[in-house]
């Protein structure tokens, strides 16, 4: 996966600076969406999604979105997003609710 390691401290590192969206955009590519569909459930552009996964792919030094799903299905929980309360948000990931 690139020259990072996918289990290094950097690499962790890069997975916290994402974006609360490239976050939520990793994790619907996790759940078999496309970017038609992305957007749709964002209400964002379809020319956003792919703007949004440009950024994903060069800040973890991926080359591809098969990459970028192998690494939300690794990472579910460090990629969910806290939400006000304590609570988890629900992921899109099929059965992986945040907070499990």
């Amino acid at each position: 996966m690139g020259d990072s390691a996918p289990f290094s401290r950097d690499f962790l590192s890069s997975l916290h600076g994402l974006t609360a969206r490239e976050r939520q955009i990793l994790l619907r590519l996790a759940a078999c969406e496309g970017n038609r569909v992305i957007a749709r459930h964002l209400r964002i552009t379809e020319r956003t999604v792919k703007a949004h996964l440009t950024s994903i792919l060069t800040k973890l030094s991926l080359t591809s979105r098969t990459e970028a799903t192998v690494v939300a299905l690794r990472y579910h929980r460090q990629l969910c997003p806290a939400v006000p309360g304590g609570a988890m948000d629900q992921s899109p990931i099929a059965e992986a609710p945040c907070d499990s």
